[in-house]
């Protein structure tokens, strides 16, 4: 990817913007800082914008069973639940829920991410780029809590970070592109995902808006 990053032509590739993709609660911030920074992509990549309108399925249930499967074969034998304590709350809880999951539990949340996948493939059949925020949310703790209440909405603590999620559970390249900073000083990120294998698309848009609108070495210390 080396010379893509570099010299891919992304002239007349159609891209659209969601804020929410139709089920996430956004910080109005993270909003209006995303979408601006979205246009700006379009312009310096010369993107064609496409207005789809796009309503997916809350992929929170469904990654936070079949993420956590995905994880227990990275776990070894000690590591469960005697060092449960590390981890992040909402991880956590996917282990928890999945410990005692049978093979038809199992097999119903898979029919749920090939749900999700054919939705997002649905997707890509009409772009080849959805910008979307890379959170609902500014940053906030690395070690949590993850925020709880988006936009005056109670949320579930993963639904701080619902578009990288997406990404994740149907393999699609996605990469974060620094959108600016919040009244508080605090970053705010652009997801760019594009249609499985395309990880070059990203990657280049990625370079051409780092050119555009060059980005500090260091975060931003908080006002």
């Amino acid at each position: 990817y080396e010379q893509a990053i570099e010299s891919f032509d992304t002239r007349g590739l159609r891209a659209t913007w969601s804020c929410d993709l139709g089920f996430a609660a956004v910080d109005p911030e993270v909003a209006e800082l995303t979408e601006a920074a979205a246009r700006e992509l379009v312009e310096a990549a010369e993107l064609e914008l496409v207005d789809r309108r796009i309503e997916l399925t809350d992929p929170l249930k469904t990654w936070m069973s079949i993420n956590a499967v995905d994880g227990w074969l990275s776990l070894e034998e000690d590591m469960w639940p005697d060092r449960a304590g590390e981890l992040m709350g909402f991880v956590r809880r996917g282990y928890e829920l999945t410990e005692g999951m049978t093979i038809k539990q199992f097999a119903r949340r898979m029919r749920y991410r090939h749900r999700l996948e054919a939705e997002v493939a649905a997707v890509f059949a009409d772009v080849d780029v959805v910008l979307t925020p890379s959170t609902a949310v500014p940053a906030f703790p690395a070690a949590g809590p993850m925020p709880t209440e988006i936009n005056g909405r109670e949320v579930a603590p993963g639904m701080a970070v619902p578009f990288t999620m997406l990404a994740n559970l149907c393999w699609n390249p996605a990469i974060s592109l620094p959108a600016g900073t919040n009244s508080e000083g605090l970053p705010v990120g652009l997801q760019v995902m594009a249609q499985r294998h395309r990880d070059e698309i990203p990657l280049r848009l990625g370079r051409i808006f780092e050119q555009r609108r060059p980005w500090p070495r260091f975060a931003p210390q908080p006002a």
